[in-house]
């Protein structure tokens, strides 16, 4: 008799239980979750239409919140996998490489779509690695100045960005004299993704990456002119 791998593996014997927290996106707030953890080596079978083929066996990790807010957000992970399962600790790597998915995917796409890395056209592979490894950084810290502004809002800017960059943003922006103390990093993200493109309309979640890229750009130029022509802010 066959039976689906969900449910397979989620009759099995409670492994663990776990915290994770979820930062808060545009389909959800932020919340901490309490996760159910189970985890089972099974055979699967082909289907019926493609019964010649030999059954696959693997490592599968259910992952389940209890007690979620039921609108669609609740975490429902069903994750085949190689990875050893033997133990707790190899269960758990294996629910933290899937929950750093989404950052990895957002480090890629600012790398391919706000860096265009792969239009560049340059004539020898050694030129091509090093403008990679700086677009990489690039996209680093695109990466890290959205996660420090949802994680560490009340950080004083000038942690991540230089004198010349957030005055030249302040005045351009803002439009008022500078403050006598440097503005707190959600205060400067605000104004730095204006410059990209982003509304920051009251009650909106913080920007995402790609305003924040565009108004990076921009800030470049703001801020080698304040080196250049200085200021008497």
């Amino acid at each position: 008799m066959y039976h689906k791998v969900r449910a397979e593996v989620g009759v099995g014997s409670l492994l663990t239980t776990r915290i994770l927290e979820r930062g808060e996106t545009p389909k959800r707030k932020a919340r901490t979750a309490r996760l159910e953890v189970r985890a089972q080596r099974m055979e699967v079978k082909p289907p019926h239409e493609r019964s010649h083929l030999p059954s696959v066996t693997m490592n599968v990790v259910l992952v389940e919140e209890v007690g979620g807010p039921g609108d669609g957000t609740d975490v429902s992970w069903l994750l085949p996998t190689r990875l050893p399962i033997g133990t707790v600790e190899e269960v758990s790597k294996v629910i933290d490489y899937y929950a750093a998915r989404w950052a990895v995917e957002v480090f890629n796409r600012m790398w391919k779509t706000g860096c265009r890395v792969e239009e560049i056209q340059l004539e020898t592979q050694a030129r091509l690695k090093n403008c990679l490894a700086m677009y990489a950084i690039v996209a680093w810290r695109v990466s890290y100045l959205t996660y420090l502004n949802r994680t560490c809002p009340r950080l004083p800017c000038t942690v991540v960005f230089e004198e010349g960059e957030w005055k030249s943003v302040w005045l351009v922006v803002a439009k008022r004299p500078l403050p006598k103390k440097p503005p707190e990093l959600a205060e400067m993200m605000r104004l730095l993704t204006q410059l990209g493109g982003y509304n920051n309309r009251a009650g909106e979640a913080p920007a995402g990456p790609q305003p924040l890229w565009i108004g990076l750009r921009r800030m470049a130029d703001f801020s080698l002119a304040w080196q250049a022509f200085g200021s008497k802010q």
